[in-house]
């Protein structure tokens, strides 16, 4: 009579329910879960799995072998299910970016990109799908944070573009101006100053042209976002002439006050010139002609003689 055991070990479970974790299982992990299974004859069964790579990364199917203690096997499989399903976690609030005229793609990349933590690969850099570069008015970016297994978390941070710095003179000391009578405005070339933002700012003023007495031009520069600087410019109007001749016997102008034509009568035919205040030719005429003034503004105009006298008159 042959006695033996040829019966294999029987799995305590009939099917092996999958494991499934987030991240990573290690082999202290997987032998802490071992199954077991029962032999006709023995009280010892040992049981391994043919996992060789630890910790496992990737979903796989780890195959467990039942031995007993004359070596007869059994065999079950068992599904080790990788399922990082963890949503990432923002490391920080972002702070609202602060420009004074434009964000560039160059600028905004320069920055460091925020940050979000994932349970299984760390931390993740956000990136962005904006394109419409330069940025030059408020808007908001959104950050998308991405752990490469299907879970995002998004962010969103504000861009605001405020100009709040005033343009700056490109002259500080503006000279003063001294002419006699009146100064009008195209004989006076209003400063500049240059802006952060929009570059060269030509001056206005509110006073009223023609200025006919002493005082002082407050020049405004205004930039685009309404920020200003001002600048005082000295003007001084004599009553004196300044090599002006008033009374020649044989010159006449006629009429004075003059309207839109203007006569010099003079001893000989020649050719005068009409000036502004600071001695700019507008205008020339024919001595003893009627002369059309009509495109001089209303103010007071010095007249070089063919001999190169000075007269002045008074256009209305």
């Amino acid at each position: 009579m042959i006695i033996g055991n040829n019966e294999a070990p029987k799995p305590e479970v009939l099917s092996l329910k999958a494991i499934t974790v987030q991240c990573s299982l290690s082999k202290m992990e997987l032998d802490a879960m071992a199954p077991s299974a029962t032999d006709n004859c023995s009280e010892s069964v040992t049981v391994k799995n043919n996992v060789i790579a630890f910790p496992i990364t990737a979903s796989t199917t780890a195959t467990c072998t039942y031995t007993d203690g004359v070596g007869n096997k059994a065999i079950q499989k068992q599904e080790v299910i990788i399922d990082d399903n963890t949503a990432l976690v923002l490391d920080n609030d972002l702070s609202a970016i602060r420009k004074q005229c434009s964000l560039s793609k160059v600028e905004l990349d320069a920055m460091d990109a925020p940050t979000a933590s994932d349970k299984c690969e760390g931390h993740t850099r956000g990136t962005y799908n904006f394109s419409a570069f330069p940025i030059t008015s408020d808007t908001t970016i959104v950050w998308t944070h991405d752990n490469g297994e299907g879970n995002m978390s998004t962010q969103i941070q504000q861009v605001i573009i405020k100009d709040t710095i005033a343009p700056v003179l490109d002259n500080i000391d503006l000279s003063g101006i001294t002419v006699e009578s009146s100064l009008a405005r195209s004989d006076e070339t209003a400063p500049t100053a240059t802006d952060n933002c929009n570059g060269q700012i030509t001056a206005d003023t509110d006073i009223t042209f023609p200025i006919t007495s002493t005082t002082t031009i407050t020049w405004t520069y205004t930039d685009a976002a309404g920020n200003t600087s001002e600048q005082n410019q000295q003007v001084t109007i004599t009553t004196a002439p300044l090599g002006v001749i008033d009374n020649v016997v044989e010159t006449v102008i006629f009429p004075n006050p003059v309207g839109r034509y203007v006569e010099v009568q003079f001893s000989v035919v020649g050719t005068f010139q009409i000036l502004s205040l600071i001695g700019k030719s507008l205008l020339e005429g024919d001595t003893n002609t009627s002369t059309d003034i009509s495109s001089l503004q209303i103010g007071i105009y010095p007249v070089q003689l063919p001999d190169g006298r000075l007269l002045k008159f008074i256009k209305e």
